[in-house]
């Protein structure tokens, strides 16, 4: 019974925990620090991280957050409305783990998840201003996705990489630690 009990305490832990941790569908403060630094790396206005490529790791030390610590950062020249695009594919699935959900930097995302997909994002802003669906934003991100892995060849394609930053993500992230402060997604 004792052993029981125990188990049973294990498992409502794990359940409780593992919500906090879920990369696949809410911002999540180690990814989204890791994110930061990622755009910092690259030098870019926005840094996408998908769910994919995370794991939860050590809180000191961000690489350990990855599964494929090879990719090089890439940026790649993103029009706002393709902005628009890729958040919304992000949260797509919303409240349901994703693959392709991305942890962000330098955006700030409100979506109303009563919404069907494809029409959930009610705002986004870049660096606090809202987004300019016109306006070309240079979005860091790990290569694998800059060539479209996850779905998102049906929103960029590798022509529109800008540059190659030639640091992998375990090169900038290996040692460092952080926690961001605010969710990056806000829903409604």
């Amino acid at each position: 019974m004792r052993k029981a009990v125990s188990l049973l305490l294990i498992a409502a832990c794990a359940f409780a925990f593992g919500s906090d941790t879920d990369l696949g569908s809410k911002s999540h403060p180690a990814a989204q620090a890791a994110a930061d630094i990622v755009r910092s790396v690259a030098g870019a206005d926005v840094a996408f991280l998908p769910a994919a490529l995370l794991k939860e790791g050590n809180p000191s030390d961000l690489a350990t957050w990855l599964q494929h610590t090879g990719d090089e950062i890439v940026v790649v020249s993103l029009r706002g409305s393709e902005l628009t695009k890729a958040i919304e594919r992000s949260v797509a699935n919303y409240p349901l783990s994703n693959s392709g959900f991305l942890q962000l930097s330098g955006l700030q995302v409100t979506f109303a998840a009563g919404r069907s997909p494809e029409s959930r994002v009610t705002e986004i802003s870049v660096g606090g201003s809202a987004i300019d669906s016109g306006r070309q934003y240079d979005v860091a991100m790990p290569s694998t996705l800059a060539y479209g892995s996850l779905g998102y060849f049906k929103i960029w394609n590798r022509s529109q990489i800008a540059r190659k930053t030639g640091t992998t993500l375990d090169a900038a992230l290996k040692g460092k630690s952080g926690s961001a402060r605010e969710s990056r997604y806000i829903v409604k």
